[in-house]
């Protein structure tokens, strides 16, 4: 049995879908949005006018402690579950813990806010969550756009936000370390519930038990949920199931990419050069993901 199973989710890649397919394991404990303090301070420099003097050092300050508090958290929720004889699961976005003294990390540095003590604990299986740039970063737009940031946050919160550098990376970490990542492109989660079930499988978990339909969210619920949480996984909150329409190998990019234009105006650039420099990163993954 692992003893943590660690999800870490490039933004837009239907990683909630993921979490829903093991929401009824009985081994996991749950402990998300860990680092959100450390992103919220991230996202402040990021979108300020003087972001290029880099974050202030109050700042600054206040991220590391955020860390250092969430990590705290986590080493305790790790020996609580190891007691309680289940896994621990984390799911966090990736750029949540970017040590953000640095945001060009080298090859194998740990770049994130994160001991190794904690990343390369006994038996954790890292899983990374990938989709299709076309469809992520496309997404990432419209949803950063929709809670109030103009132009998609701004370039460099955007960049920031969309880029599979930090998937890449990660990898490479822990591959560098003798510990094979499970790559998951969520395409393989939306066509087929017995991929789901296989996931489950090599996570040590009960397949039978994979979660594959579901109700969708009540008029009541969604009054009660905050509008930010709604604008990120409405399609999901608002869905049954798996639902293969929206994985990318079953759209026609050219009549996508065509809408660019109007619904993205003068930031089309922006969004095509993140599209363009994940693809080679997209593939690298991809070419390394679980396969049945």
């Amino acid at each position: 049995m692992p003893s943590q199973i660690i999800l870490f989710d490039q933004s837009r890649s239907a990683s909630h879908l993921l979490a829903k397919v093991l929401s009824k394991q009985p081994k996991l404990e749950k402990l998300h949005i860990l680092y959100s303090a450390c992103r919220g301070k991230q996202v402040e420099w990021l979108t300020s006018d003087d972001w290029e003097n880099g974050m202030a050092e109050a700042d600054y300050s206040a991220f590391k402690a955020s860390a250092r508090t969430a990590t705290a958290v986590w080493q305790e929720a790790l020996v609580q579950s190891k007691r309680d004889a289940s896994t621990l699961k984390i799911q966090e976005h990736v750029q949540s813990f970017i040590n953000s003294s640095s945001t060009i990390p080298s090859i194998p540095e740990n770049f994130t806010s994160i001991p190794d003590t904690l990343l390369l604990h006994t038996n954790t299986i890292p899983v990374l969550t990938i989709r299709d740039p076309r469809l992520a970063v496309s997404s990432a737009y419209r949803v950063l756009t929709s809670f109030g940031f103009s132009h998609g946050s701004g370039r460099p919160n955007f960049l920031i936000s969309t880029t599979l550098v930090w998937q890449r990376r990660l990898y490479d970490f822990f591959c560098s370390h003798g510990v094979q990542p499970m790559v998951i492109d969520t395409d393989d989660i939306m066509t087929d519930p017995g991929y789901c079930r296989f996931v489950c499988e090599k996570l040590d978990l009960e397949p039978e038990l994979a979660c594959i339909e579901w109700e969708k969210i009540t008029e009541e619920e969604k009054a009660n949920i905050h509008p930010m949480l709604y604008a990120s996984q409405m399609g999901l909150l608002e869905s049954t199931g798996l639902d293969a329409s929206r994985a990318a190998k079953n759209l026609d990019f050219v009549v996508e990419e065509k809408k660019w234009d109007d619904e993205f105006g003068d930031d089309v650039p922006m969004v095509r050069e993140m599209v363009e420099s994940g693809i080679p990163h997209y593939q690298y993954l991809r070419e390394r993901r679980l396969r049945m």
